[in-house]
């Protein structure tokens, strides 16, 4: 063990304090404005969002199209069950409105899965006609 590895020993003080306290605190300064910028970027980007546009996720994107179909078959099955329970229809008005219901969330989850491809397609279905 070399005399500046010593525990009492003061020839490593010199590599420490480097050029003195005026020069530490100039750096300590410079650290701190440059944490300081950080955080604040880091805190706009935060509430910028995504800056790639892509807000859902893969599993994001999985429940909503599957609420969306869930959706439309609940509804369809809740007004089926009153018009059965207040028409006394039992249980015609049930399976009519599911099946209704059921439609109604195929179609919300085409249009849903085309807005999040990116895909138009005309109304009239000629989407993949050539147009010349």
């Amino acid at each position: 063990m070399s005399d500046s590895d010593k525990p009492g020993s003061d020839a490593g003080k010199d590599r420490i304090d480097g050029g003195g306290d005026a020069e530490l605190k100039a750096r300590l300064n410079r650290l701190g404005n440059a944490i300081a910028g950080a955080r604040a970027e880091a805190i706009s980007e935060r509430q910028a969002g995504p800056r790639d546009g892509k807000a859902n996720s893969g599993i994001g994107q999985a429940v909503k199209l599957s609420s969306e179909f869930i959706a439309g078959v609940v509804v369809g099955g809740v007004l089926g069950y009153t018009l059965d329970y207040f028409a006394g229809t039992a249980p015609f008005g049930l399976i009519v409105l599911v099946l209704l219901g059921f439609a109604a969330g195929v179609r919300n989850l085409v249009r849903a899965s085309q807005r999040m491809g990116g895909s138009q397609t005309d109304n009239d279905g000629d989407a993949g006609k050539d147009s010349r």
